[in-house]
């Protein structure tokens, strides 16, 4: 069990930062307009409705956190990390979250109204708190002050990538005209922009750690360098920036729908591995331990939150593939 557990975590994270980055990206929208925004206006929408079936599937973490956090069990008295303020600060997370989604989704439609820059930084706080209690607090002795903004340029990242491969999947192969391919042309540059940024607060990160030659900071990375860890950690600099960064810089690539969809589902499969990366050596610092049990709470968690994705989404990608 603590081993399915600990795969549930990475997989409900990753799941679970493709709604937040919608609910991020629909706020963005009320503040920015845009035909890219319209274009992508019903992934948006699918994925914030995504967010109370998220809710319910912490269930599994809330009630095995004793086999998930070290600092869990009852011998350790932590102020910040324990169990009672750690389920609070949760509950809190999703209220806030799940309000934000109710004020939101008209942003998320045709009228690009809502909680707009307040939304933001609330949205923003929540993630960046809730990224250090599920995500670094695996390896409690480990610090950062730019993590909640790596995250948060994660869940962008993640969720862009979504939107744009649910919205070029059905246009792949039919002929598009002047506008359409204008419009996949703005998502590329966006999906671009989301690849920078995330890739520059990943980069900043390491780049401080190492130039202030931090002893806590540097045992973490150093879980992540060496006995195996870092293969992951290259495939992901190699795949998850570089090939997809230079693959965008061409405007041919950006102005079709079959090419951009490709590029979105690998930076979404690249971004799992980032999650497992970043997470899995808290548990298994010896080495890399690849298990079944990743694969079936992946797929456990992404079955749910596909069918309410698909749900919400379906009627405008059947319009769509009508039109093609």
């Amino acid at each position: 069990m603590t081993r399915f557990l600990q795969a549930y975590l990475t997989a409900y994270v990753y799941w679970l930062l493709i709604s937040l980055g919608c609910l991020g990206i629909a706020m963005m929208r009320t503040l920015t307009g845009g035909r890219w925004g319209k274009a992508i206006a019903p992934a948006l929408a699918a994925g914030i409705r995504t967010l109370p079936a998220m809710a319910l599937l912490f269930l599994p973490i809330a009630v095995g956190l004793g086999r998930i956090f070290p600092w869990a069990p009852a011998e350790h008295r932590w102020f910040y990390l324990n169990v009672p303020f750690f389920l609070g600060r949760a509950a809190l997370y999703f209220i806030v979250w799940l309000w934000l989604a109710w004020k939101a989704l008209p942003a998320a439609g045709d009228d690009p109204a809502g909680p707009g820059g307040f939304g933001l930084v609330l949205w923003s706080f929540a993630v960046t708190f809730a990224s250090v209690d599920w995500m670094l607090s695996t390896d409690p002795q480990a610090h950062s002050t730019i993590f909640g903004l790596i995250v948060i340029a994660g869940a962008g990242l993640s969720a862009y990538a979504a939107c744009t491969l649910t919205i070029c999947w059905p246009l792949r192969e039919r002929e598009l005209t002047g506008p359409e391919r204008d419009v996949l042309n703005d998502l590329g540059n966006l999906m671009l922009a989301f690849l920078m940024l995330w890739a520059y607060t990943e980069f900043s990160q390491w780049l401080i750690i190492w130039s202030g030659d931090l002893p806590n900071e540097i045992s973490w990375y150093l879980a992540r360098a060496r006995r195996g860890w870092e293969i992951p950690g290259y495939f992901v600099i190699a795949f998850g920036f570089f090939a997809p960064f230079f693959a965008l810089l061409f405007r041919d690539v950006k102005r079709r729908a079959a090419a951009l969809a490709t590029l979105a589902a690998c930076v979404l499969a690249v971004r799992w591995l980032d999650l497992y990366w970043t997470i899995m050596p808290s548990f298994f610092p010896q080495a890399p331990s690849p298990d079944w049990r990743d694969l079936l709470a992946f797929v456990s968690v992404g079955a749910v939150w596909s069918a309410s994705y698909l749900r919400a989404a379906g009627p405008a990608i059947r319009s769509r593939e009508k039109t093609s």
